[in-house]
Order: C-alpha cells, then sequence, then structure tokens
C-alpha cells in the first residue's frame, strides 16, 4: 500500500507541475523580469560597436533613416549609461564613420580587433535589420546572435540582452540565434550582435527618430548587460607552462577567478589537443601534468571555467612546445645499385633518446664523399626525411646524415642497374606526393605511391612488363608503356586545377523522414545531387564534406557549425523545388558580385542541361548565406516530379556535372565529346561513362553523355553497362572540336579512336 501511495503521490506532483507550465505557455508573452543590480558592471570593459558607418550606410527606414545612424545614436546612449554605473566602455566610433577607412574586410576585422586588444569582458555590435527589397514591410522582430563556436561566454551574455529586448521592445517575433558574423566570431571575447528590431517597418523606424525610442533600446541592452554581469562572470587571470621540475612532462597551472561567485568544480575544462584532461583544482588554481611524455612537436592548450552562479569563462589558451634532442639517426639505400638515369634515394629516419620520431623541421645536414647531392640541407616530418645522390662513381660514396650532435654514414653502392622508379609533377613542375602508381607485367602486378618529393620507386624487375598507371585526385590518369626498367618522370594535367587540395562543403537540404512523400522524394533527390557532386569534386581533387547523411535532418546552425569548422573554400546548398514550375535559381548574398556571377551561371548551366526555366541568381538574406565563412551558393532546381524513379539517378547526375561546370571558368580551347554507347546499333541506357578516370556521366534513353569543356589531345574513355566493359583512347582532339566517339558494346576491346 504504501508503494501505491507514494506512486500516486508522485504521479499528482508531476501532473501539477505539467499544469503549472501549460498556464505559464497560456499567461503574458513578455517575460516579467526584476530590474538588475548593476554594481557587477563597474570596473567591467565592454567595446559598444556600432553597426555600419561613414559611406557603410547599412539598411534604410520608409523614412530615409538610416541605419548607422540609429546604430550610433543607440550605442551612444548605451555607453552613457555604462559609464554611469562604472564600466569602462570603449566604442568602435563615435561619428559618422568607418572604423578603419580602407576596404570593408579591414573594417569589419579591425572592430573586434579593438577588444581583443584591450582584453574586454564584452563585446557588443548594435544593428538595425531590414527586410531585403523592400522598402516598407510590416515585419519586425528582435534578433539576438551569440558567437557561433562560443556555448559558454558569449551564449549566456546573448541570453541576457535578449531577455531585456524581448521584454522592453515586446516584439511579435524574437530570436536568439548563433551567429558567424566577422565581428563576432574574430572577437575573443563574450561576443553579441544585436538586432533589436526592423528598421524597414514604418513604427520602428519612427521611434528610433525619437529620444525615447532610442533610449528604450539603450536601456534594454544596458539591463541585459548588467544582467549578465550580475552573478559575477569568472575568468582565467593567467595559463602558464612550467618545464621546471620535467621537460617531457610539464606541468600546466591556470590561476582562476570566481568573479564574485565560487567556482563549480565540477565544471572545469581543461583540453589538452583538443582532448578532455583531469586537472586538479587547488583553491584558485588549476594544475595538470602530462601523464607521460609528451610527442615532439606543438601542442595546444584551453582552460576554462564556470561558477556556482552559471557564468563562464572566456576560454584561455597556451601552447607546449616539446623539441628533444636527435638521440639516433638511421640510413637505409632504397637500391643495393645506383638507379640508371634516376637519383638514389636515401631514406632518414631520426629519433630522440626515447625512441620517438623528433620534431618537424629537424634539420638534417648532409654530405657525400663522391658524386652529387640534389640537396645538402634537408628537414624531417614524422621523424622521417629521404636524401638523393646522382652521378654515384663505380666505386660508390658515402652519405654522412647529421642532426644536431650526432651523425650517421653509409655506403651507397656505385654499380649501375636501370630500376623501376620515377618523378611525378604537376603541370609547371610541382611534385605531386601520394599519387598512385600501378606498374603491370605478365607475370604479376606491383604498386606504390609518391613521396613528398615526387618520387617512386619499386624494388625488382619483373619479366614482361606492360604499362605503368599514373594516378591521383584532381589528375589526369597517365598510361605509360613500360617494356623495361628505366626512370620516368609523368607530368600530371589537372582535371580542374582550381580545385586540387581544396575543401568544400555540399549541403544537402532536408532530411527529415517526417515530411509528405513529394518532399521526402525531393529531399532524396538533393541527397543523391549532392552525392554525385561530391564525386565529382573528389575527382577534381577537392576534399569535401557532406553536412548530412542521407537518413538524417540537421538544423541550420548544426550545417553552418560543420561548414565553418572545415576551413572550405565554397559552401553549395542543394535544393529541390516543389509543386512550382520547372526551374532553375540559385541564390546568393546580396553583397557578394563573385557568389553572384557564379550563381547566374550555374542557374543557366541547370536550365540547359534539364531543359527548364532559368529563374537566374537571386540575392537572399537566409541564414545558411549569411552565416558562412566563405563563398556560399544556395542553388534549387525544379521538375523532379516528372521524372520516373528509374530515372531519378542519371537526373541527379546531370544537375551534379552541371552545377560543377557552372564552378568552372570557361576554357577557350575546350573540345566538345559525346559519347554514344550501343548494342546491336540500338542505344544502351544508364551506362556508366568515365573520361581519364575523372569525369564521370550516365548515359540516357538515346544512350549519349556529352563531356564539354574538355581540353584538347589524347583522352581516355571507359563506358560500362552493366555487362561489359569497354576502354576507348580518344586519339588527337583539337582545341574547339565537336568529338563524336560511339562506341559498340558487343565488340571486343576497341584500342583506339581516330575521329
Amino acid at each position: 500500500m504504501l508503494r501505491r501511495a507514494l506512486l500516486a503521490a508522485l504521479l499528482a506532483s508531476l501532473a501539477a507541475g505539467c499544469q503549472a507550465a501549460r498556464a505559464s505557455d497560456r499567461g503574458a508573452a513578455v517575460e516579467t523580469l526584476p530590474v538588475p543590480d548593476c554594481g557587477g558592471t563597474a570596473g567591467k570593459v565592454v567595446v559598444l560597436d556600432p553597426g555600419h558607418g561613414g559611406k557603410e550606410a547599412g539598411a534604410e527606414g520608409p523614412d530615409g533613416l538610416l541605419e548607422k545612424d540609429a546604430n550610433l545614436a543607440v550605442a551612444l546612449e548605451l555607453a552613457r549609461r555604462l559609464e554611469a554605473v562604472g564600466a569602462t566602455v570603449h566604442l568602435t566610433r563615435t561619428t559618422d564613420r568607418a572604423v578603419l577607412d580602407r576596404s570593408l574586410g579591414e573594417d569589419l576585422r579591425e572592430r573586434p580587433a579593438i577588444a581583443n586588444r584591450i582584453g574586454a569582458d564584452l563585446f557588443l555590435s548594435i544593428h538595425h535589420n531590414a527586410r531585403q527589397g523592400e522598402r516598407e514591410t510590416d515585419l519586425t522582430a528582435t534578433e539576438t546572435y551569440y558567437r557561433m563556436d562560443d556555448l559558454g561566454a558569449s551564449l549566456e551574455a546573448a541570453t541576457s540582452i535578449h531577455r531585456y529586448l524581448v521584454r522592453a521592445l515586446e516584439p511579435p517575433a524574437e530570436m536568439l540565434i548563433p551567429g558567424n558574423y566577422s565581428v563576432i566570431r574574430n572577437a575573443r571575447t563574450a561576443a553579441v550582435l544585436g538586432e533589436a528590431a526592423y528598421i524597414t517597418h514604418p513604427g520602428v523606424a519612427r521611434k528610433l527618430r525619437t529620444p525615447e525610442g532610442v533610449a528604450q533600446e539603450a536601456e534594454a541592452y544596458f539591463y541585459g548587460i548588467c544582467d549578465y554581469f550580475q552573478p559575477g562572470v569568472p575568468r582565467v587571470l593567467s595559463l602558464e607552462v612550467d618545464f621546471k621540475s620535467d621537460k617531457l612532462r610539464p606541468e600546466v597551472v591556470a590561476v582562476l577567478s570566481g568573479g564574485g561567485s565560487p567556482l563549480d568544480p565540477q565544471a572545469i575544462s581543461l583540453e589538452v589537443d583538443g582532448a578532455a584532461e583531469r586537472p586538479v583544482l587547488r583553491g584558485d588554481r588549476v594544475v595538470w601534468r602530462a601523464p607521460g611524455p609528451l610527442a615532439n612537436g606543438s601542442h595546444s592548450v584551453e582552460v576554462w571555467v564556470r561558477n556556482l552562479a552559471g557564468r563562464t569563462s572566456v576560454p584561455a589558451t597556451a601552447s607546449i612546445s616539446i623539441n628533444e634532442p636527435p638521440a639516433a639517426i638511421t640510413l637505409s639505400p632504397a637500391f643495393d645499385f645506383a638507379p640508371s638515369g634516376g637519383p638514389a634515394p636515401v631514406q632518414i629516419s631520426i629519433v630522440d633518446v626515447l625512441g620517438r620520431p623528433v620534431a618537424d623541421g629537424t634539420k638534417i645536414k648532409l654530405k657525400a664523399s663522391a658524386g652529387e647531392l640534389a640537396q645538402d640541407e634537408i628537414v624531417t616530418h614524422g621523424g622521417h626525411a629521404a636524401a638523393y645522390l646522382i652521378r654515384i662513381p663505380k666505386a660508390g660514396a658515402t652519405l654522412t646524415a647529421s642532426a644536431g650532435a650526432i651523425s650517421a654514414a653509409v655506403k651507397v653502392p656505385g654499380a649501375s642497374r636501370p630500376a623501376l622508379m620515377g618523378l611525378v609533377t604537376a603541370r609547371g613542375g610541382q611534385p605531386v606526393a601520394g599519387a598512385q602508381i600501378l606498374v603491370t607485367s605478365t607475370t604479376r602486378s606491383m604498386a606504390s605511391r609518391t613521396n613528398r618529393e615526387g618520387l617512386w620507386w619499386l624494388q625488382g624487375n619483373p619479366g614482361g612488363l606492360r604499362e605503368i598507371r599514373v594516378w591521383a585526385p584532381g589528375y589526369r590518369e597517365e598510361i605509360l608503356d613500360a617494356r623495361a626498367a628505366a626512370f620516368r618522370w609523368t607530368e600530371l594535367e589537372p582535371v580542374a586545377g582550381l580545385w586540387v587540395d581544396q575543401t568544400v562543403v555540399l549541403d544537402p537540404e532536408g532530411g527529415d523522414a517526417r515530411r509528405d512523400a513529394a518532399a521526402m522524394r525531393a529531399q532524396d533527390a538533393s541527397w543523391r545531387t549532392a552525392r554525385q557532386l561530391k564525386a565529382i569534386f573528389e575527382a577534381a581533387g577537392a576534399n569535401v564534406i557532406l553536412t548530412r547523411r542521407p537518413d538524417e535532418g540537421q538544423p541550420d546552425v548544426v550545417r553552418m557549425r560543420v561548414a565553418n569548422s572545415s576551413d572550405a573554400v565554397l559552401y553549395v546548398r542543394i535544393g529541390h523545388l516543389v509543386g512550382a514550375a520547372p526551374q532553375s535559381r540559385a541564390e546568393h548574398h546580396p553583397n557578394n558580385k563573385l557568389t553572384g556571377k557564379l550563381a547566374g551561371v550555374i542557374s543557366a548551366n541547370l536550365a540547359r542541361a534539364l531543359g527548364v526555366i532559368d529563374a537566374g541568381a537571386v540575392p537572399n538574406t537566409s541564414y545558411p548565406l549569411l552565416q558562412t565563412t566563405t563563398d556560399a551558393v544556395v542553388i534549387y532546381t525544379g521538375g523532379i516530379e516528372q521524372v520516373p524513379e528509374h530515372a531519378l539517378e542519371a537526373r541527379c547526375r546531370l544537375e551534379a556535372d552541371a552545377i560543377f561546370r557552372g564552378l568552372m571558368p570557361p576554357e577557350p580551347n575546350a573540345a566538345f565529346i559525346k559519347v554514344v554507347a550501343q548494342q546491336d546499333r540500338k542505344p544502351v541506357a544508364n551506362a556508366l561513362v568515365r573520361l581519364d578516370g575523372a569525369w564521370i556521366g550516365q548515359t540516357g534513353p538515346d544512350g549519349a553523355w556529352i563531356f564539354p569543356g574538355m581540353p584538347p589531345g589524347q583522352h581516355l574513355l571507359t563506358i560500362d553497362d552493366g555487362k561489359r566493359i569497354r576502354h576507348v583512347r580518344v586519339m588527337g582532339v583539337e582545341a574547339g572540336e565537336s568529338r563524336e566517339v560511339v562506341v559498340e558494346m558487343e565488340r571486343p576491346e576497341i584500342p583506339d579512336d581516330l575521329g
């Protein structure tokens, strides 16, 4: 009975709590907040940044009020209030001027730099929003942005400020949003950007022309700032690394302040190289000692704390440099002979007294008793390096390598023999590291990869050599005749040179399986197009990041965090229009001329490839376009409702190809290659077509796929219909030529296409 009574009491209390929550939901929309105690604001350093200024006017109200003027008026009134309670206030501008009268980018970087130089406790950028493309509108809202990568101090400051803005202004809509604007992204303190209201709303514009309207906003910001500082904000006063007791296991010591409230011992974070460690709290200090010898090189340390009032410090960072001297050198000649026509590689490994690789960049001095050295000084990577001897006499040579206080020597043979080795470079002579080498003979196959200098070699010379295939991401595959062992220099042609080693973020829209059938199909198509585009970019040598998997729907803020943490050069969101006229359009940030041009070309390419209406480039201020750190486009296509399910994959491949070509500069000498796959003179649909091991197509009902924009010269074509694979060498393609290559799938291998 007691158990049943306790259960009934528990259920009753839960029901009462739910009723209270529902009653609160039905209550007033504006939160009732007390006037905060501003005593905690005394002594704090606050940087106020009135947005825009000078020739950058910002938005304009329906009555001609300029955003830059409204921002400055609110900031000056707010500064007066903060100074009255003892805060030290710095304004990035006090008149109608730019902070730096140079480029807009430099001006935006200087604003948070001011806060960083003076060690501000808070950076607040004051703005007023606008409805894109409309001068008069009934839309207004309060939007408060915090630095996206700071879920501690910036989020806490923004939360306090946002609550008081909403209480004072009573907007019809309000949002607390992670932001990635340059001015808050580059601030190394609690950073907030306020969009208190829309200046394009007639009522807002009228109010901001009055002292009372300006004072209302300034007071709301003021109370929010006081509320943030009231419980005390903790700080990491100092962060030092002590090597005195053990140079391989240094001690990290952080001196802390709770800001007037005790520190929470369960909310102290110390990370080394991004991994959480367990420090010891000793009064106002956090101490951590490395559990074992740290590896040679540089290590990052980050410390932040929280007090019992729930406020979080700004992270403090330091670096640890471990550079133990070399203790042993090992020299290993790659061959027991001197390769004819090429250098003799000698691999070098250097470790410290504990047998660990020395720090990257350790200098190695080389000396040869005979012959010539390609370089007489090299540096290590991962404890390894390679030396190269040329013109070795028959008697051989002695190679000596010195690093620090130690050295080692090895005898390099001088007897000359052919060797399977070579050099791979890009057009222009830069070495291509990591290129795949496949050597085939009548008896076996062997594989290798190029090293950092672009060199490769193989032990042994099998009989019956046939060919050497050379491939690297971003370059056209090269196939070399190889009838005998020799040194070969291969210069690779780029598939799309500007994408090699660049990072691209692809963001397929949607992913939420709870949508209706039409929306789900559109989301599936977006994923398929993104997947196909990923393959094209990777073939062009790019590193590609997808923001979601096919079965998940991520919020925009998660997608932006993925994009902005990747140091990408381009962000592309891909979506499909449902229920609209079949059309293509590409959206871009209104102030970015480059992405505006790209958007126009992409939309036109899609319209031509898909046979839909070209809606062109559309300026937009959507969250992804505003919050990415890189150039961004948002691409939409329509008309997939008419595409049968069995043809959807081919349609998405066509979209991906059109998008990618819109991102490529025009090729003045481009050729046009049309591939037609046939079986008994009938077209073969859905055959995979690959050109130069990189460009990928899929034949349509007519058995054809077109490769536009191809460089002149020789190309290698592969067609796979699921039953047979055919290889064709497309020979002698000339600049501006239109070449049609018909491949009969039932015929034996076709060695050449003579045009």
